[in-house]
């Protein structure tokens, strides 16, 4: 099953980055009749003009979400495109690493406290397709009106093709690591499932994007998150959010359960396999084993988030590596990067490189007593 992942995972990107070539040879097509340039240059620039026009698709795609769930009351806790972050509620903008890996673009939408909301949960859902849908039509319209013009004809029917692709993609019923695609969510809400265990995941997440420190999240939102744990009624991606909270408030028999019952639901996934390291490094000294899961990680995007990045310094003190420095430089940049940086974070990361191996071990059986 792991390797059947694996394979889908490298067959989707190959999917994706040869689209895209296509879609560039076409627009690069039309283009050419413009211009006298070299062939070359040519396929750049359409390069540069079929990357804008999808980054507007996937614009569209999230903003369709975030208007279909605003008509009935839900608040919108992020909007994210790429490597821009944006948290509504808060008024904050954020450029540096994408707030959600591997995901061209995602929201998180807060359902309301009261009432029944599975109707709009899937209207929410659906607004995003739907947009897409419309701007394709559009796209569609243009390349009626501009029929005498090659580059406007390419490129308006490719940006028709690729909208209405993101369209059909979103509601296909699968997922992707930790996220579902929109037709999953939808299959979800049409068979009658508790939706219940997923508002309460999205209210603790919605702690999690803001600049506050696991332990000092909202307690109502905790404990209803930890009732769903219990229970086993909510998705993997609880337990990795109750790891954080449990090692920020210090109890690590919790954490290591929590992490456990994240990798039952989830799989080897590389965020499970960071955590699990940084767990190996930091508490039981077992550097072989964090580098091993390390070294597993295929993730090109996490490698640069800081999460990933710790858990190489901690190793890198513990074995006293002369790249320690450099680690430690890159874990702040990526955490000045990083949308959902804490204070806690930081503090961790200065602490840790004005420490010795030695303090680190006794400040973690402080921690694991």
């Amino acid at each position: 099953m792991k390797r059947l992942q694996a394979v889908a995972a490298k067959l989707w990107y190959i999917a994706q980055v040869a689209l895209l070539i296509w879609s560039s040879l076409i627009v690069a097509g039309g283009l050419g009749r413009l211009a006298n340039f070299p062939g070359i240059l040519i396929f750049y620039v359409s390069l540069a003009l079929v990357l804008v026009g999808w980054t507007f698709i996937v614009v569209v795609h999230e903003l369709g979400h975030a208007f279909a769930a605003s008509i009935y009351g839900w608040k919108i806790a992020v909007v994210a495109v790429g490597r821009l972050t944006i948290r509504p509620a808060q008024r904050r903008l954020h450029y540096g690493l994408s707030a959600f890996p591997g995901l061209g673009g995602a929201i998180l939408p807060i359902p309301p406290e009261a009432g029944n909301w599975r109707k709009s949960y899937v209207i929410m859902l659906l607004g995003g397709p739907i947009a897409n849908l419309v701007l394709a039509v559009c796209f569609a319209a243009g390349v009626l009106i501009c029929s005498e013009s090659p580059f406007w004809t390419h490129y308006l029917g490719v940006m028709a093709g690729l909208s209405g692709l993101t369209c059909a993609v979103n509601l296909l019923p699968v997922s992707k690591g930790l996220q579902k695609f929109d037709g999953a969510r939808i299959a979800m809400a049409l068979r009658g499932e508790n939706l219940e265990s997923w508002a309460r995941l999205a209210r603790l997440s919605a702690e999690l994007v803001t600049p506050k420190r696991p332990r000092d999240w909202n307690p109502e939102c905790v404990a209803a998150a930890r009732d769903d744990y219990a229970s086993g009624g909510s998705e993997g991606a609880l337990g990795l959010m109750l790891c954080a909270y449990h090692l920020d408030c210090g109890d690590l028999e919790k954490a290591r359960a929590a992490l456990a019952w994240a990798g039952e639901r989830l799989g080897e996934l590389d965020n499970v396999k960071i955590s699990k390291a940084f767990i190996l490094a930091y508490f039981d000294k077992d550097i072989e084993g964090a580098e091993n899961l390390l070294a597993q990680v295929k993730s090109r995007a996490l490698k640069l988030r800081p999460a990933y990045l710790i858990s190489r310094a901690v190793i890198a003190r513990h074995t006293n590596d002369q790249q320690f420095a450099s680690i430690v430089d890159r874990a702040r940049a990526s955490l000045k990067r990083s949308p959902f940086t804490t204070p806690a974070d930081l503090d961790f990361l200065e602490g840790l490189a004005g420490k010795s191996s030695e303090s680190i071990v006794a400040d973690a059986a402080a921690v694991a007593s």
